[in-house]
Formats: structure tokens, sequence, C-alpha cells
């Protein structure tokens, strides 16, 4: 829902040209390929795939829930902030989620897991969307905060999955 939204917010809220908002996604990008590229490694041996996902899920819940409220004079360290949050998180959960997913399944099933994985996925990113522009024809906050509370939902799956005796 960010992505499309986030546009939109930054333009008609924070008067951000194109090429801006195109500096702004270069920033989430750069971030995300440092860390899942070269960095992610380090924080797994540091903390471990479980601790990776609970953290990944509420960096990503915090981002999202603050993004939408910067002031206007502190709109670009605000937002650079809540961007960063966000991008570390999700550079904490992509890998991690395949990594787990890819272990508790047998090998014969590994496949089909990894592509119902995939296909959940790309569903995410046909529905995130629209879901995303309509949530923001009632106020542009909407669909971050709508995304906020699906993280904090999954973040109390992530809890209860990695406390489980599967995941020990």
């Amino acid at each position: 829902m960010m992505h499309v939204t986030a546009a939109l917010f930054w333009e008609k809220e924070y008067g951000l040209t194109e090429k801006q908002i195109g500096f702004m996604f270069m920033y989430i990008g750069v971030l995300a390929a440092v860390i899942q590229g070269g960095l992610i490694g380090k924080f797994n041996q540091w903390w471990g795939e479980n601790q990776l996902l609970v953290a990944g899920t509420i960096l990503m819940m915090l981002g999202l829930v603050f993004m939408p409220f910067p002031p206007k004079s502190w709109f670009y360290p605000w937002e650079l902030v809540c961007l960063a949050v966000i991008s570390v998180g999700n550079a904490f959960l992509t890998p991690t989620i395949s990594s787990m997913l890819s272990k508790i399944s047998g090998p014969k099933e590994q496949g089909l897991i990894m592509g119902a994985y995939q296909s959940f996925s790309s569903l995410g990113r046909v529905f995130g969307p629209f879901i995303g522009g309509w949530l923001y024809g009632f106020s542009f906050q909407w669909p971050y905060l709508a995304s906020g509370v699906l993280m904090a939902f999954c973040g109390l799956i992530a809890w209860q999955l990695v406390r489980s005796e599967r995941f020990k």
C-alpha cells in the first residue's frame, strides 16, 4: 500500500516534485540493498532468525504508523527516519521469512511452500495498491495506519511462531 500512496501523499501534502519523490524511493532501495546485500548475515549471526522476524514486523509497523504525520518543518528528517525504519524492517523480514519457510518444510515440500509464499506475496502486490488507493480516498493517513495495524497483527503471529516448539 505504501509505495502507491506515498507518491500521492508527498506530492499533495508536502509539495514534493517527481524528482524529489524519485530520490525518496531511491533512498528506500539503497537502504534495502545495503542491508539485504551485505548486513543481513551479520544481523542474523547477532540475533538469529526468530528475533529478526519479530523485529522486522515491529520496525515496519512503527515506520508505517508514524510516516503520515510529519510536521511540515520536520518533513525530511521525519520521513527519512520512517523510511529507514520501514526499509530495515522489510530487509529483516524478506530473507528471514524465505529462510524459515525453507527450513520448516520437508525436502519434497519446499517447492510447494516457497511457491505458495511467492504467490501470496504477489497477491499482496496486486491487492495492496488497490486497497491503499481506496483507503487514501478517505484520508491520506488511512493506508499507513491500516498497514501498521496489519503489521501489528503479523507481529503477534510472528511472536507466537517463534515461541512455538517448531522454531526453537
